[in-house]
């Protein structure tokens, strides 16, 4: 995601994203594994039951109303990476459907932005930058 004040993603930028993707994933895999709240996790709960108590969790600690069923499956999907197209067809809907839960969940969360729901999650210093070489 970039701000709309930013050009958009030159084919170099893709390449580069391409190439850092799977080492972002493995990150974001361990972190998830090694998470405090994920490990009380009973061995029944499914990864879904986690998500959903871990956005919870996080909503609660921070004096957030809770989200729907629905919101938190939204949230899910797009913490995976999922547009809202993407998400529109796993979930049946339309992605119009999608856009206003989203919009719903950045009020309830308030948020502006993906990114923003991202950093709540993701426990990284604001100052962190990934240096991206030319080539």
């Amino acid at each position: 995601m970039r701000a709309p004040s930013r050009q958009n993603f030159t084919a170099h930028d893709l390449r580069t994203l391409r190439i850092v993707e799977p080492l972002v994933r493995r990150i974001v895999e361990m972190h998830w594994r090694t998470d405090e709240r994920l490990k009380t996790a009973t061995p029944v709960e499914d990864d879904k039951a986690v998500m959903r108590r871990t956005v919870q969790d996080a909503l609660e600690a921070r004096g957030m109303p809770p989200l729907t069923p629905r919101e938190l499956q939204v949230v899910g999907l797009v913490l995976e990476g999922h547009s809202s197209e993407s998400t529109a067809n796993l979930l049946g809907i339309s992605a119009g459907t999608v856009r206003i839960h989203r919009k719903n969940i950045y009020a309830k969360m308030r948020i502006s932005s993906q990114r923003e729901l991202f950093a709540i999650f993701v426990k990284a210093p604001a100052t962190t930058s990934w240096p991206v070489t030319s080539g």
